[in-house]
């Protein structure tokens, strides 16, 4: 019985030395190449999007409306002391 609870902690302590957390290359490679890719899909998507307003002629309406959220978010930053 002795000799049983012996081999039982023995591979116990064994299989806890074993025990640790695995990398996957594979899934770190996948991640790496996805980041990559979405990166590379933002520059191109903000690249379209300032040539898409480039040639735009503002309304005085859009230029109200832009000015009055930025004087209200500069409030706001000003009230929340940061």
């Amino acid at each position: 019985m002795k000799r049983t609870i012996w081999i039982g902690i023995l591979l116990l302590c064994i299989g806890i030395g074993k025990a640790r957390a695995q990398n996957d290359p594979v899934l770190a490679g996948m991640i790496l190449l996805y980041t990559d890719k979405a990166e590379k899909e933002l520059k191109k998507q903000e690249k379209v999007m300032l040539m898409q307003t480039t040639g735009h002629l503002w309304t005085k309406e859009e230029v109200k409306a832009t000015t009055d959220l930025q004087r209200s978010s500069t409030a706001i930053w000003t009230l929340s002391g940061r």
